[in-house]
């Protein structure tokens, strides 16, 4: 987790595609802010940023996916 950038990496080491249950709970001065999104894909040499710094305690929450070929794409996912 980088607190400057405001991203968690999830880097998935594994050979099989895995999914991830994402929680995140965000507290300031307004109060206690929760985000959660499960089965979020995370395939083998893949990372997932997870964007939490740009989230605006409403809405869906964008995850960075850094593809093993180099490619990357935006996936919005929604909080449940």
């Amino acid at each position: 987790m980088d607190e400057t950038t405001g991203k968690l990496a999830v880097k998935d080491s594994a050979n099989t595609d895995e999914q991830i249950n994402l929680t995140i709970t965000e507290e300031d001065a307004s109060g206690t802010h929760s985000f959660k999104h499960d089965g979020v894909d995370l395939a083998p040499g893949n990372t997932d940023n997870v964007d939490f710094g740009t989230w605006n305690d409403q809405g869906g929450m964008n995850v960075e996916v850094q593809n093993s070929n180099g490619t990357q794409q935006t996936v919005n996912e929604s909080n449940q």
